[in-house]
C-alpha cells in the first residue's frame, strides 16, 4: 500500500493511498482497506486502486486484502 497524509488536524487526518500488486505494480480496484487495530474495513479502493480515509489521532496500522491475492 502506498499511503500519505494530505491534511492534518489536531485529532484527525485524511489518509490517501493506492493499493498495487507488489510484483506487477498494477493497481488493485475493489480491495478492502483495514485499520488493523480493530480489523474494521475503513475504505474500498476505486477503479484505479485509490482510497482515502479519515483517521483519528494515534498510531494506526493500515492493511488491505483482496480475494485471490496473497498478502
Amino acid at each position: 500500500i502506498d499511503s500519505f497524509v494530505t491534511e492534518s488536524f489536531s485529532q484527525a487526518a485524511l489518509l490517501k493511498g493506492k493499493v498495487k500488486d507488489s510484483v506487477t505494480q498494477e493497481s488493485i480496484p475493489g480491495a478492502s482497506v483495514f485499520d488493523a487495530n480493530d480489523n474494521k474495513v475503513v475504505a474500498v479502493t476505486d477503479d484505479q486502486g485509490n482510497y482515502s480515509l479519515s483517521i483519528g489521532a494515534g498510531r494506526h496500522q493500515i492493511t488491505c486484502s483482496f480475494v485471490g491475492l496473497k498478502s
